[in-house]
């Protein structure tokens, strides 16, 4: 597995390759799962003392493209990044796990890929500058507070939706 950062950022045309070991000398723990569903062995990086993603608090700012590698973003993946201000989500992304981008104060706008089926508990709670999604037509959840506390101005609930969970949009500004 490749693992690109520089400084604590990810960056584009250049890679960062380290084996495991010196991954979990920097603290990191690293969860690997097998994905029948595409095929794929999935790498998840978090912090050994926190439990939290290595992204969490960090100093990403501006547009975040995920790579088409990427099949779920786990927990607090992002959150608290404060200054991010737009997400590309790729069509090979299924699901956004709990608080992935709770507290990106910044963030105003998200585009999701077209495969995301569930968008999980406080994933998007506290992105107070959010005022318009589109979500998309694969999207079967919504979980507890997925947009609370937004300002949410345009919305558009896809048909698949099957379940809003409570307070799903609950303290929206707008």
């Amino acid at each position: 597995y490749n693992l690109t950062i520089v400084n604590n950022t990810i960056v584009e045309n250049n890679e960062l390759t380290m084996t495991w070991d010196e991954l979990t000398a920097l603290g990191l723990n690293i969860e690997k799962d097998y994905d029948p569903v595409s095929g794929r062995n999935n790498c998840y990086f978090t912090d050994k003392s926190s439990g939290y993603s290595i992204f969490t608090n960090n100093n990403l700012s501006g547009k975040l493209i995920l790579p088409n590698s990427i099949t779920r973003i786990s927990y607090f993946a992002f959150a608290k990044c404060e200054t991010l201000t737009s997400v590309i989500i790729p069509d090979s992304v299924k699901y956004i796990g709990r608080g992935a981008f709770t507290n990106c104060i910044s963030l105003t706008s998200v585009i999701m890929g077209n495969s995301v089926t569930s968008i999980g508990d406080y994933a998007f709670m506290d992105c107070t500058s959010l005022t318009s999604i589109i979500l998309p037509h694969s999207l079967k959840t919504i979980n507890e507070r997925g947009f609370n506390n937004c300002n949410l101005k345009t919305l558009t609930l896809p048909d698949s939706l099957e379940t809003i969970s409570d307070n799903a949009f609950g303290r929206n500004r707008s």
